[in-house]
């Protein structure tokens, strides 16, 4: 079993949708799909003026999503410990949100 944390940091993104929940949630749930986790809640929280935060709890343990729209940034968190590695969505991200840059740290988390 992997136990991997995979930490995203998104600038300059080439879409106008990183405060959209509907969006979000839709590409949250293709990239769950992709990773063949177990979705078990969601929860959203919007900020005024902007800003989202979306939080999956997984059987598997969680997806959060943070964005700020207002510098075209976006902040990506999976930790899983299932079959598939989260290094597999990268690919993913980058086609939906487009960003100029993008940091990547890969946690291996060590539990036994």
């Amino acid at each position: 079993m992997r136990y991997e944390h995979l930490v995203i940091d998104a600038r300059e993104c080439k879409n106008n949708f990183l405060d959209n929940e509907e969006k979000i949630r839709q590409i949250l749930d293709v990239l769950s799909e992709k990773l063949r986790v177990n979705v078990l809640r969601k929860d959203v929280q919007k900020y005024e003026p902007q800003g989202l935060t979306v939080s999956y709890v997984l059987a598997e343990s969680h997806m959060i999503y943070h964005s700020w729209p207002e510098i075209n940034a976006f902040t990506l968190d999976v930790f899983t410990c299932g079959e598939e590695s989260p290094t597999k969505i990268i690919p993913d991200v980058k086609e939906f949100f487009k960003p100029k840059e993008m940091d990547l740290k890969l946690i291996t988390r060590t539990l036994r």
